[in-house]
């Protein structure tokens, strides 16, 4: 039996927006999905967190939406994950997308992250790059990510800040 599927999105604040996700992924749900980003983006929303904690399936076609997203949202934003069961995580593991992404256990501690990273943003003038935190926030800056074909591997290591960016 196939599990329904259901999308939402909530704006919270000015610039953060959350995508939750739940059920079997399909390509309608992925093309849904990505619509929603570009149109979240397009009106000015810095951080995305896509809570995937209730996907039950995923297609690759939303692995490469998600990347194309990271991508997108550059150095001056964020795209975080909610962590799907283990099962789901293992795609991204196997595309090579579990280190390109902030992710986080649950959406409380999304949510904290994204609250701090606003306020260190409203608090300083040049550009922010999330740090590790307790929550478990995991982070490979997107300028690495840029230069990972969607096919390929993610690098294992991160830029420091400082560093040249065509290096």
């Amino acid at each position: 039996m196939t599990q329904a599927v259901s999308f939402s999105s909530d704006k919270i604040g000015d610039t953060t927006e959350v995508l939750t996700l739940n059920g079997n992924c399909d390509r309608s749900t992925t093309l849904h999905a990505e619509q929603r980003i570009i149109s979240a983006l397009d009106a000015g929303t810095t951080e995305i967190i896509f809570d995937l904690r209730g996907v039950t399936s995923l297609e690759r076609s939303m692995l490469q939406v998600l990347f194309r997203a990271l991508i997108r949202i550059g150095q001056g934003g964020r795209l975080g994950l909610v962590r799907p069961n283990a099962h789901v995580w293992a795609l991204f593991e196997e595309a090579g997308l579990d280190k390109g992404f902030s992710t986080f256990a649950d959406l409380k501690g999304a949510l904290a992250a994204a609250s701090a990273r606003g306020s260190r943003n409203r608090s300083s003038s040049g550009l922010s790059f999330p740090a590790d935190d307790a929550r478990g926030a995991e982070h490979v800056s997107s300028a690495t990510a840029e230069r990972t074909p969607v096919t390929g591997r993610m690098l294992q290591s991160s830029r420091v800040r400082g560093e040249e960016a065509g290096s």
